[in-house]
């Protein structure tokens, strides 16, 4: 009978270990993952946990079966599924901007691991992703939640009132901070400007900017600002995902994206 029970034992063992090999799913803990915005810690490379590069940001916020944030240089969006601790993320789509090689050899690495997620635990402390194999893909901690009054958003791209959106041009910036009084001010990339506003849930109207009065050398840069400042009258509706803002037109097409200034 004692080796009966030691074989049965060790059968169960046996059972036990096969079981658990190759279940990588079951690695993450699950945990509430949405409504937060989780920024990036590090990533895998290698198998080797890397930091983020100084100065860069990169968040995720997964809301209703979406998620987005930024990835370093451009804004990105895809789908989610959960079920239980399992995650999988899909169908991701970004912005087309160019930045520092660094970053955007960031990018391509983080939007690939989410991609690759198959489990997750959320905690008090941080956000961590797993891969099919149980390997750590991405850690976060939690992230500062924006707001529309948030602080300074730094223009990515707007409408040019010609049906397609425009990128901001390489050593310029546009900037919106959209202040508690009532008023949007920033930089038209020449000039600054000021106009009201006033929100009602998600809806919004800006009213005509008033600027400066400076000259610009390169005419670019002074049609930039002029289209800028007409995307943002065409406004009826706004979007903040983490750190990211959507101004949008009539149909939910953009008017102008924007990001979060650290």
């Amino acid at each position: 009978m004692r080796t009966v029970s030691l074989t049965a034992v060790a059968l169960l063992v046996a059972v036990a270990l096969t079981s658990g090999a190759g279940c990588g799913t079951s690695t993450g803990g699950g945990g509430r993952l949405e409504g937060t915005r989780w920024a990036l810690e590090s990533y895998d490379s290698g198998g080797r946990a890397v930091g983020v590069p100084s100065g860069s940001e990169v968040d995720a916020t997964f809301e209703n079966g979406r998620v987005s944030g930024s990835s370093g240089v451009n804004t990105y969006s895809g789908e989610y599924v959960l079920s239980g601790s399992r995650l999988t993320i899909s169908k991701l789509a970004s912005t087309l901007m160019a930045g520092p090689q660094e970053l955007m050899d960031l990018e391509q690495a983080y939007l690939g691991l989410l991609e690759q997620t198959a489990s997750y635990t959320a905690e008090d402390g941080g956000l961590t992703l797993f891969g099919k194999n149980g390997d750590v893909l991405l850690e976060y901690s939690k992230g500062k939640a924006a707001s529309l009054t948030g602080g300074t958003w730094n223009v990515i791209s707007y409408y040019n009132g010609r049906d397609a959106l425009t990128s901001v041009i390489n050593g310029t910036a546009l900037t919106s901070v959209f202040g508690k009084d009532g008023a949007v001010t920033g930089s038209g990339g020449v000039n600054t400007y000021r106009a009201s506003y006033s929100t009602s849930g998600k809806k919004i109207t800006i009213g005509t900017p008033t600027t400066t009065l400076m000259a610009a050398t390169d005419p670019a840069v002074s049609q930039q600002e002029t289209e800028f400042l007409a995307a943002l009258e065409l406004a009826v509706e706004f979007e903040v995902t983490g750190s990211s803002l959507k101004l949008l037109r009539e149909g939910g097409t953009i008017a102008v994206t924007y990001e979060l200034a650290e």
